[in-house]
């Protein structure tokens, strides 16, 4: 359901389909092209990061724990935050720890 906090799953099996027929439609990149292409993206990805705020500058972060971690993210890098409902335990999983807030 939409804004439910749950996953529209009609909606991301559309997305998905489109991805594929334009996959389809551009074709598969010759060993050269997929070469270059992964060759530029190792590029962008491998120069030195640039801050975008000023150092010393407040900034507002997202904390969450997850597998008995602490965690935090800037929310300018969070696009929706989902609480989940009700963990379910997998089959031969250990028994969950009581978790603290």
């Amino acid at each position: 359901m939409p804004g439910s906090g749950g996953i529209d799953w009609e909606a991301t099996r559309a997305r998905l389909a489109r991805l594929a027929n334009l996959e389809q439609e551009q074709g598969a990149l010759s060993p050269e092209e997929a070469t270059a292409l992964l060759e530029a993206r190792a590029r962008a990805l491998s120069r030195e990061p640039r801050p975008q705020v000023d150092p010393g500058t407040l900034r507002e972060v997202v904390r969450f724990k997850a597998a008995g971690q602490r965690y935090a993210l800037e929310s300018r890098f969070v696009l929706e935050v989902v609480r989940a409902p009700e963990l379910v335990t997998l089959p031969g999983a250990p028994p969950r720890c009581a978790a603290s807030p």
